[in-house]
């Protein structure tokens, strides 16, 4: 193991690395779902206005969902990526260890706490997900 994950024991770090790749997997047949029911919804088969405009919110929704499931593959890809590399577990912004309690919550963040509220202020973002969405 790098010096640089050495406040995360191997134990953590093997615990994080499965969980990552499991909730990879898991969104990943998410993503592929979502893309097979937009796929399924034929555009301006469905009988009057009101039902195509149903099924053009329903072709969004889904679209908007595929969308979301790739940004967080790209994020666990990435922690990945930093895992590999021997800084995974580390903030981005100042090198200092993420807690394992957040990472728990949150395995592909990048940023403590503290960095994360301050860059989701600066570029004016919300999370677009939630604990409760991590598996467990």
């Amino acid at each position: 193991m790098s010096s640089a994950t050495t406040s995360l024991s191997q134990a953590q770090v093997r615990e994080l690395r499965a969980r990552l790749l499991s909730e990879r997997r898991r969104i990943q047949t998410e993503h592929e779902t979502d893309v097979e029911r937009e796929r399924a919804i034929a555009p301006g088969e469905a009988g009057d206005v009101v039902d195509r405009a149903e099924s053009d919110r329903e072709r969004q929704e889904l679209l908007s969902a595929a969308e979301d499931e790739l940004a967080r593959i790209g994020l666990i890809d990435e922690a990945l990526s930093r895992l590999r590399a021997g800084i995974y577990g580390r903030c981005l912004a100042d090198g200092e260890p993420i807690p394992f309690a957040r990472l728990r919550v949150v395995p592909w963040a990048c940023y403590c706490t503290e960095h994360q509220e301050q860059w989701e202020a600066e570029h004016c973002v919300t999370t677009t997900w939630s604990p409760a969405q991590v598996s467990t």
